[in-house]
């Protein structure tokens, strides 16, 4: 029944690659605040589950709308079985899970209800009939990322207070997120360029005609862009605690090396444009929240209990990435035999990169 629950919302796509770095930048201007361990970890448990409800109830209206989408791809989704009451009832008990903690911890309620109705309106116009940013090009790029990545990052200071907009990091991990969001939808509308063909989808890969090396390209600039603002967002925490710093970037560079050479040389995979790893996952997901909860252990519990929870959070991709970069040594490679269950399928290597 969880594994039907999850799969409906869509759990896997969300949690780890969305979630634990929205919770992670909340937590880290949260621990930045003057408060105790019991109201900030009530915070981040409230912005947790307005996130967490926003996604779902996103996933949840994109596989509604894209029912005979899917159909015609070959795709077989457990909400095509479901009635329509079903759904629509499942999405208002997501919404009210969502809403209703952050508005009772929110020191400014009003506030918190404009931004939470702003959040959805732009969440559920990527998907909605008759707006479907979805298929709106590069237009469409855009607010995909700013509605799934940036806008429910607008809920911090509506739980923190209004002076968090008064931030300069505030702004640079919106514009982390945003460039986050942008390579996901890019990897994916790559992937997915033959079943958007067969379907008769009309996106921004498909629209612009490009070739899969100018997409490459795209893909590369933007990763690129947002490792470097990835490091400027790491000075107030290297100011204080270096040495967690050096370890987690040393981490990041080691496990990125290692996969890019299983990628490129044992699987024919292109590093940048593959779901198998994506770059910077494993330190957005894992690396930085574990950072965040580690410094604050110094001084509080409650960076202990956040730890933790972003090792749940992430625990199985990054166990798998973990086996993926270790395939770099000859003896894992031999007892992870056949390549498919090591996650690296190998293509036909004929084809471009």
């Amino acid at each position: 029944m969880l594994k039907q629950i999850a799969a409906y919302l869509r759990v896997r796509e969300w949690l780890s690659s969305k979630v634990a770095l929205a919770l992670a930048v909340c937590a880290f201007f949260t621990f930045s605040a003057p408060m105790g361990p019991v109201r900030a970890l009530l915070l981040l448990g409230g912005f947790f589950l307005f996130v967490s409800a926003f996604l779902s109830v996103s996933y949840v209206v994109n596989d509604f709308c894209d029912r005979e989408v899917d159909r015609l791809a070959g795709k077989q989704k457990i909400i095509a079985n479901l009635p329509t009451g079903v759904v629509i009832a499942s999405i208002a008990a997501l919404i009210t899970i969502g809403c209703a903690p952050a508005l009772i911890l929110s020191p400014a309620p009003l506030k918190c209800i404009a931004v939470m109705t702003l959040v959805y309106a732009l969440g559920l116009a990527y998907s909605l009939p008759g707006i479907r940013f979805k298929e709106r090009g590069a237009l469409g790029l855009v607010e995909c990322a700013v509605a799934q990545r940036c806008m429910p990052l607008l809920l911090i200071p509506c739980l923190l207070g209004m002076q968090v907009f008064l931030i300069p990091y505030f702004y640079l991990w919106l514009a982390i997120s945003c460039l986050d969001g942008l390579r996901y939808i890019l990897i994916h509308q790559i992937v997915d360029r033959e079943n958007d063909e067969r379907a008769g989808v009309t996106t921004y890969v498909r629209q612009s005609g490009q070739d899969a090396q100018a997409l490459r390209r795209l893909v590369a600039g933007t990763t690129t862009l947002e490792t470097l603002l990835c490091l400027v967002a790491l000075a107030p925490i290297a100011l204080e605690h270096p040495v967690v710093v050096v370890v987690g970037v040393a981490s990041t560079v080691v496990l990125e090396l290692c996969i890019h050479r299983v990628l490129h040389r044992y699987a024919g995979k292109d590093w940048l444009a593959t779901f198998d790893s994506v770059p910077l996952e494993a330190y957005l997901s894992f690396i930085f929240p574990c950072m965040v909860g580690v410094t604050r252990a110094f001084t509080s519990w409650d960076g202990i209990v956040f730890a933790f929870v972003s090792v749940l959070l992430s625990a199985q991709p990054v166990l798998a990435k973990l086996d993926l970069a270790l395939l770099v040594l000859p003896a894992h490679r031999a007892a992870c035999a056949p390549p498919s269950t090591c996650n690296i399928a190998p293509r036909n290597r004929s084809s471009k990169s």
